[in-house]
């Protein structure tokens, strides 16, 4: 809950009016969507979303030689 009132006219039903414009301007940005992001925000994005994508990449490519490492091992001398 909460209240609004306004004292910026004479009669009151000019201040019910201003009310009624502030609880429109409140709802109005309440609804807004967020707008572009700016150059330097989306360069930032970008560039983190590199940067997780050599992550995971270094990760496949690791877990990867690991399996290799695994067979060579077993086709080895040593388990015949």
């Amino acid at each position: 809950e909460f209240a609004i009132s306004s004292q910026r006219h004479r009669t009151q039903e000019q201040n019910l009016n201003d009310c009624y414009k502030k609880i429109w301007d409140i709802i109005k940005e309440a609804s807004k969507t967020p707008t572009d992001s700016s150059e330097e925000q989306k360069l930032r994005i970008k560039n983190l979303q590199r940067k997780a994508n050599e992550e995971r990449l270094k990760r496949k490519t690791k877990h990867s030689e690991k399996k290799t490492l695994r067979r060579e091992r077993k086709d080895s001398k040593f388990f015949l």
